[in-house]
């Protein structure tokens, strides 16, 4: 009996051991992830993302003490967050808009040697002049600087016409001009419109970008194969392109469905604000009828949302 109390304990022993070890391992690779863990937002834009908060709370609070008569500023002192706020938008997109993307074959034929040759000033200096590099215009690298260039360069222009019609409504509320109100909201409409187009824009290259890398996505089931003597040398030419797999067919479709309803989502806000727009203005103008119906759009869709969730 001794010697299997004496059996049992050594079991028992060698388990915990083992368990303790695994526990050591686990507790090492939580140590190697902590230290591998890099911070996807880096802290300058924690700071610059609390400093726009600040500026638009103070900019909401001076435009409620002017409005209720307590404080007697001009307008362009209450608005003064707002333009810093703006100048924070610049700083950060500003950059990022000027971004250049090059592709590593053409940045070599440029500097005349093997991108493996370049030197840490050859780098330096392709940094300094804002330069991208990427491998190839088909990698996601590619994808994701692009977005970001293009995200950039709207916000840049959605900041410029911002600054226009704050410019303008300052005017207009000081006495400087007065002009309808349907005129000063001029930026608001041509920034709509310009959005609009880019959208528009945006969801035709990527359906045109579809319709290159895969043609039979859009093509109708009678139409799988083209007719007869239909294709000449120059499309036989262009049907030498690497056929996709199927992964590949539905990374490309998924693409595609997001960009459309992208594009779906985007109109659908965009004619939902201007609704509302319209009859703030039409109000402000001198309309008759109850400020209700500024809100009423609102109303409309909680409306057909419930009516979809029930």
């Amino acid at each position: 009996d001794d010697d299997d109390d004496d059996d049992d304990d050594s079991v028992y022993d060698s388990d915990v051991q083992e368990y303790s070890d695994d526990d050591d391992d686990e507790s090492d690779g939580d140590d190697d992830d902590d230290d591998d863990w890099v911070d996807p937002i880096p802290i300058n834009e924690r700071l610059l993302n609390l400093g726009s908060t600040v500026l638009i709370t103070v900019a909401e609070l001076f435009m409620a003490l002017k409005l209720d008569g307590t404080i007697g500023w001009p307008w362009y002192y209450v608005f003064c967050p707002v333009f810093l706020w703006e100048a924070l938008k610049l700083y950060q997109n500003i950059p990022l808009a000027r971004i250049k993307i090059v592709v590593i074959d053409e940045l070599e034929l440029a500097m005349g040697k093997p991108y493996d040759q370049f030197t840490q000033a050859d780098h330096d200096l392709i940094r300094k002049t804002g330069y991208r590099v990427v491998s190839s215009d088909t990698s996601f690298e590619f994808h994701v600087i692009t977005k970001q260039k293009q995200t950039a360069t709207t916000n840049v222009i959605s900041a410029g016409f911002r600054l226009l019609f704050i410019i303008i409504l300052i005017l207009q509320l000081e006495g400087y001009i007065h002009r309808t109100w349907w005129l000063i909201f001029t930026p608001i409409w041509i920034m709509s419109a310009v959005f609009c187009c880019a959208n528009c824009r945006e969801f035709a290259d990527v359906q045109e970008m579809a319709m290159q890398q895969d043609p039979s996505m859009f093509a109708s089931p009678g139409q799988t194969t083209p007719a007869y003597g239909a294709i000449g040398e120059e499309e036989q030419e262009e049907d030498n392109t690497p056929e996709l797999t199927e992964e590949e067919r539905e990374k490309l479709r998924a693409r595609f469905v997001m960009a459309t309803s992208k594009v779906c989502s985007i109109t659908f806000l965009q004619i939902f604000g201007l609704l509302m727009l319209f009859l703030f203005v039409g109000k402000i103008q001198g309309g008759g009828y109850s400020a209700l119906f500024i809100i009423s759009p609102i109303f409309l869709f909680v409306r057909h949302f419930t009516v979809l969730l029930l």
